[in-house]
C-alpha cells in the first residue's frame, strides 16, 4: 500500500495544527469576545496579504517559463508539483481570510468555535506558507 506525498506531508502539519488549536481551546476561554475579534481582523489582512504575494510568486514564475531551469522542472516535475502545492497553499489562505471574517460576526461561545476553526486553518496555511516560500527562494536563487 503507497502513501500519497500529499498525505505525508498533510499529516504532520495537520496534527502540529490540531495541537496548537487544542491548546487554544483549553487556553483560549479566558479572551474576550473584542480582542477575538480583533485578532481575526488583523489574521485576515495577513492571510490576505500572503495570498497576494503567492499569486503573484505564480505570476512571475510563469512569466520566466522560457528559462532552462523551468524547462527542466516541467521534464522532472517539480514544476507541476510547485504550482499544486502553491495553489493548495492559497485555498487555505482564503480558507482563514474566510474564517476569520466569519467569525467576526459571531459572539460568545460560537466565536470560540468559529476561532478553533480559524486558528487551525490557520496554522495549517502558515506550515503550507513556510514550504512553499523555502520552495521559491530555491527556485528564484537558481534563476539568478
Amino acid at each position: 500500500m503507497t502513501t500519497s506525498v500529499r498525505w505525508k506531508t498533510l499529516l504532520p502539519r495537520a496534527a502540529i495544527a490540531v495541537c496548537v488549536t487544542a491548546l487554544f481551546l483549553y487556553y483560549g476561554a479566558g479572551f474576550k469576545d473584542e480582542k477575538l475579534q480583533s485578532i481575526a481582523g488583523v489574521i485576515a489582512g495577513v492571510a490576505g496579504t500572503l495570498l497576494g504575494f503567492l499569486i503573484t510568486a505564480v505570476a512571475l514564475l510563469t512569466a520566466v517559463m522560457d528559462r532552462t531551469l523551468i524547462a527542466n522542472m516541467r521534464k522532472t516535475g517539480h514544476y507541476q508539483r510547485l504550482v499544486e502545492d502553491t495553489f493548495t497553499t492559497c485555498t487555505l489562505l482564503l480558507g482563514v481570510v474566510v474564517a476569520s471574517i466569519f467569525s467576526l460576526f459571531f459572539e460568545s461561545e460560537r466565536l470560540h468555535c468559529a476561532f478553533a476553526i480559524l486558528v487551525l486553518l490557520c496554522m495549517l496555511g502558515l506550515l503550507y506558507v513556510f514550504e512553499a516560500g523555502r520552495r521559491f527562494s530555491v527556485v528564484i536563487k537558481a534563476l539568478s
